[in-house]
């Protein structure tokens, strides 16, 4: 297997730029080798809550338990997203949703990242629809708890987009483990295996 690389964000809404904005991302590595995941890179845009208004601030607590107090923590857009650049240009990369992640945020200045790496389907495509939630941060969260259900590695203590990422990150190495999800394919082997079961069968 390839080292691939799984990236997940906290934007401020659903649409993608410029009417929302990225308010994190977050990059994970998944050897090629099959060991664990590593984080690689974690970003914080810093964002003025009086600028971006109350839809924005509940859209970004309630997805992703991003407080408002909080945005002032982070560093500018282009400081962050010249980190990421860093991270994942020339390199595979994977998304619970490639349209969203990709399509409707990074493909955008100053991000500009998804004509400079190697996209592979999202994952979603490989997830049942027992653990398909109204977005991208519930489904991952349903998968992730699904196939993890005692969290032995903590990631649920984390938030934003660290918290998808690392989530997204176990699920694909499960997939990849049981050849479900691979690099260089356009996808992807439909057969029933423990993963899909367990995840089926998820309340």
């Amino acid at each position: 297997m390839e080292d691939l690389y799984v990236v997940e964000i906290a934007a401020t809404g659903p649409k993608g730029m410029p009417a929302d904005a990225v308010a994190e991302a977050a990059v994970c590595l998944l050897p090629g080798d099959g060991s664990e995941f590593e984080t690689v890179f974690y970003g914080k845009v810093m964002l003025d809550p009086l600028d971006i208004g109350k839809d924005a601030l509940d859209y970004l607590e309630s997805e992703y338990g991003i407080t408002a107090e909080s945005l002032y923590a982070g560093d500018p857009e282009e400081e962050v997203a010249k980190g990421l650049q860093g991270a994942v240009y020339g390199k595979e990369c994977c998304s619970y949703d490639v349209g969203f992640t990709f399509g409707r945020f990074l493909s955008f200045e100053p991000w500009d990242t998804a004509r400079e790496v190697e996209v592979l389907p999202s994952y979603r495509l490989m997830l049942p629809d027992a653990v398909r939630g109204d977005s991208a941060a519930s489904s991952i969260s349903a998968a992730y708890s699904a196939l993890f259900p005692d969290d032995d590695a903590g990631i649920l203590e984390e938030q934003g987009a660290l918290r998808l990422a690392q989530m997204s990150a176990s699920i694909v190495q499960r997939l990849r483990e049981e050849g479900l999800y691979r690099s260089l394919m356009r996808i992807i082997d439909p057969r029933s295996t423990s993963t899909r079961d367990a995840m089926n069968s998820s309340p």
